[in-house]
């Protein structure tokens, strides 16, 4: 699946815990940072560089067919051009993964071996659908998520705030804040609460200095 929605609104949280909830392995790539197909499909022997995509690692690693593979923010993914005008992508590397008559049979250049891919569990996050290839959209199931809206955001805070013991004049500061912003460009996000939350928690919590 797909989950589009602007940042900050706990889109790989929701990935995390999903794989929590359901007990098997999760394995983060994220697309700004990994450029090309490789930390998917993995290096063919022979390269100095020669390694199993991150998938396969995981599997093997664990002895688990189903893990889950979070691809963060696959709209910035870019292609990597080879000296000799090759294309390598995550975009590229994903399409025969995400097929299922292709994944069932699908050779790791590494280990030259076929995997049944059919199991793994693919959960790539974006916040706009600029970038995303065609291709790679009709192998996926788009959720599109909104920005959270105020009364949620301070249910959130009351709720997560009593959850991590905090006192009610802490979780009180923080829902009026959020409410001082709401009608703002940019709003508050989830992550923003998240780390007054946390901040609140450490400052609760520090040692008293005699």
């Amino acid at each position: 699946m797909l989950l589009v929605g602007p940042p900050g609104i706990g889109k790989s949280t929701w990935a995390r815990r999903t794989s929590a909830a359901l007990d098997v392995p999760l394995r983060t790539i994220d697309a700004t940072v990994e450029q090309s197909s490789f930390s998917v499909g993995g290096v063919q022997r022979g390269w100095s560089s020669a390694h199993a995509g991150k998938p396969v690692a995981t599997i093997i690693t664990h002895l688990v067919a189903n893990p889950i593979i979070v691809l963060d923010e696959i709209e910035k993914a870019t292609a990597a051009v080879s000296t000799r005008g090759e294309r390598h992508s995550i975009a590229d590397s994903l399409l025969p993964l995400l097929e299922p008559e292709t994944s069932r049979r699908w050779e790791c250049p590494f280990y030259q071996l076929r995997f049944d891919m059919r199991w793994v569990g693919w959960i790539l996050t974006a916040n706009s659908l600029d970038g995303v290839s065609e291709p790679l959209l009709s192998r996926l199931v788009t959720i599109n998520l909104t920005e959270l809206s105020t009364p949620a955001l301070t249910a959130f805070a009351s709720q997560e705030g009593r959850r991590r013991g905090l006192s009610e004049n802490s979780i009180e500061i923080i829902t009026e804040v959020i409410e001082r912003f709401a009608g703002r460009k940019p709003a508050l996000s989830l992550r923003s609460v998240i780390r007054m939350l946390e901040r609140a928690d450490r400052l609760e919590n520090r040692p008293m200095l005699h």
